[in-house]
């Protein structure tokens, strides 16, 4: 992993390339590529870090965003090194989060374990993989017919030591929710509705789960508790 870091910064004029399996972490401001910067690797932008400059940052279908900035959400605004166009497939939300201020898609696996604001603001048709410490506020999904995109979630514990399933109100075609060694429960007086497949992977399931709405087949992953 190479981190760019300090105050001089680094200007690529004629562009350059960020290999696949090497990672490049930039915390400084002073990060700018003039020219056209092919991510093939992992792309990690950490506190105090926002790469800039007039050119084109483009991303190999097996590349990764990583938005790591930890004391505070960093804002998404437009910046070119995510573009609204052929951006990232595989993007990582973790640290303290991000805030969408402009509309972006990320067509392959979303990974957040941390908070994601203006969340409406996004579009996936791809998967949506929600870790320990993941939340949003509100998200917009594709809903283009024949849609079989799927959504992987890890859910929030209450007070008991239960998992709760998170919303599934305009979430993708399958859904499968991994709770870990806990027992997953739905909030009270809360309908989720699943088109396709709702798969829990581990835990305990309880049967309510199957009253409350959900619609299409059910089913448990072969380790689950019961």
């Amino acid at each position: 992993m190479q981190t760019i870091a300090g105050t001089a910064g680094i200007t690529l004029n004629g562009g350059g390339s960020l290999e696949a399996g090497a990672t490049l972490a930039v915390s400084t401001l002073g990060f700018n590529n003039n020219g056209i910067f092919d991510v093939r690797g992992t792309l990690r932008v950490d506190q105090g870090g926002l790469p800039a400059g007039a050119g084109t940052y483009v991303y190999d279908p097996g590349a990764t965003l990583i938005l790591n900035y930890t004391s505070a959400p960093l804002f998404v605004n437009g910046e070119r090194y995510w573009p609204a166009q052929s951006g990232p497939a595989r993007v990582t939300v973790q640290g303290a989060g991000v805030s969408f201020l402009v509309p972006r898609t990320v067509g392959g696996v979303l990974a957040v374990s941390a908070p994601i604001l203006g969340a409406g603001q996004l579009t996936l048709p791809g998967t949506l993989e929600m870790r320990a410490g993941g939340s949003s506020s509100t998200r917009r999904r594709s809903t283009r017919p024949g849609d079989t995109s799927a959504t992987r979630r890890r859910p929030r514990w209450d007070r008991s030591g239960a998992a709760l399933a998170r919303s599934a109100s305009a979430c993708s075609m399958n859904v499968t929710v991994d709770a870990g060694a806990a027992t997953v429960n739905l909030a009270l007086n809360s309908n989720r509705t699943v088109p396709g497949d709702l798969t829990v992977t581990t835990g305990t399931a309880a049967e309510r789960i199957r009253s409350r709405g959900i619609s299409s087949s059910w089913q448990r992953d072969a380790s689950t508790a019961r």
